[in-house]
């Protein structure tokens, strides 16, 4: 029989997210691990998730739950903000077992492989971009004691130092991916948990349905999925909605896809098929303001969605210029414009403290908000990402607070230069 394999969302908690101790935060499943979760089962290793977070767990209990079961391969997922929970989850593992493996990927890994392994002794192998393929490989060579430098897109420890691999070539075909194993998190009718006004039918779940965004913001990291767009079917993607409405009884659907709405023939497609199934069902989903058009939109309502997301960032165009959203202010109207007449709520993403931005540029944005037939707003702090273009030159812009716990996009790290923190926060 094959070793056993838990895979695990570090513990946090909403102190460690948003600086206060309350109860209002989002919670989401973690779908990634539902699906690697998926692929590790159908590989024949007995497979299990802990999502720390959900079930309220710190790093001793959640670290008590995987002793106590005697899983080899404990999987870990983190980004930047979590990465420190996830080696202090690792920590007591090594420190309290010598079988145990220590497998860690997500995005702060990707972004940062070498400086992570370096400060987290513990973490024994790490997962570079996606895993969907790596992650069997790599335990099969692990398991049967061949050595690992054939297995492509991991660093692992040798000698007393690091090896990287070389990367493994994206995954071309999603549909060629299991059903993610919803089954082996906790109920999903009980998961999301999000703002009332977020809200529209119950219980509500999650979704992701594409891979890759072609466009070239420089704040964000795009190093685990890459720049080339991938999707599944229309097809595939009525399977995973009505697995999840006729077994778990989901009916509000929230698709976080950055690109959901790239490919027009797909999201044709989507609607067709989700018209034609007559669920009692609602979805929203995130769209780009430069690729929405008055037909996608009504076809999206006809199919069921009753709010857009849109990244609009700033309020100004020259910071929209600096951090190469690509977009200009006419298309947020626009695109808010075409979504009201399409009958269609809307939500507006804007980041404040960006490269650039000033007193003015800041009210700029705030008075652009307020001008917009927008539902709601969502602000957040700017937050510059190990993984993003723009990492390496950000000082040229101000001042960077490498702290990795605090890059939760609640807390200001990076702050203009001609600003102060207390006058950000202001």
């Amino acid at each position: 029989m094959k070793p056993s394999i838990v895979w695990v969302s570090p513990p946090l908690r909403s102190r460690d997210i948003y600086g206060v101790d309350f109860e209002a935060g989002s919670k989401t499943p973690p779908l990634n691990l539902a699906t690697l979760a998926a692929i590790t089962r159908a590989h024949g290793y007995p497979t299990e998730i802990i999502d720390a977070e959900f079930l309220g767990w710190d790093a001793h209990e959640t670290a008590e739950i995987i002793l106590k079961k005697g899983f080899k391969y404990v999987a870990i997922t983190a980004v930047t903000m979590s990465i420190n929970k996830a080696a202090e989850l690792a920590q007591i593992l090594k420190q309290r077992s010598n079988e145990v493996v220590t497998l860690i990927g997500g995005v702060h890994l990707t972004a940062v492989p070498k400086g992570t392994m370096e400060r987290f002794p513990q973490f024994d192998i790490g997962v570079i971009m996606e895993g969907d393929l790596t992650v069997p490989e790599l335990l099969e060579r692990h398991n049967g004691g061949a050595g690992l430098a054939g297995v492509r897109g991991i660093i692992y420890r040798e000698n007393g130092g690091l090896v990287i691999t070389e990367n493994r070539p994206f995954l071309k075909e999603l549909d060629s991916l299991p059903m993610p194993a919803w089954d082996l998190l906790p109920h999903l009718s009980s998961y999301f948990r999000g703002p009332s006004y977020c809200l529209d039918k119950l219980p509500m779940g999650l979704l992701i349905t594409s891979r890759g965004c072609p466009a070239q913001c420089n704040f964000c990291d795009r190093s685990v999925s890459g720049n080339h767009f991938r999707a599944h079917s229309a097809q595939y993607v009525l399977d995973m909605i009505k697995e999840q409405y006729y077994k778990y009884g989901i009916r509000g659907m929230h698709i976080i896809d950055s690109n959901f709405i790239l490919h027009k023939k797909r999201i044709a497609e989507i609607c067709e098929l989700l018209e034609k199934e007559h669920l009692d069902f609602s979805f929203s989903c995130l769209g780009r303001v430069s690729l929405v058009s008055p037909d996608i939109l009504k076809m999206l309502k006809k199919a069921g969605c009753w709010r857009i997301d849109y990244g609009m960032e700033s309020g100004s165009q020259k910071v929209l210029n600096v951090i190469e959203k690509g977009i200009s202010l006419e298309q947020i109207r626009r695109a808010v414009v075409w979504a009201k007449e399409a009958g269609l709520k809307v939500r507006g993403f804007f980041m404040l403290g960006n490269p650039s931005d000033t007193k003015e540029t800041i009210r700029e944005t705030i008075d652009f908000a307020k001008s917009l037939d927008i539902d709601m707003f969502h602000f957040t702090f700017y937050t510059c990402f190990p993984g993003s273009t723009i990492y390496r030159d950000i000082r040229r812009y101000g001042a960077l607070q490498e702290d990795w716990d605090k890059m939760t996009m609640w807390k200001p790290t990076f702050i203009p230069s001609g600003l102060t923190e207390e006058e950000l926060i202001g």
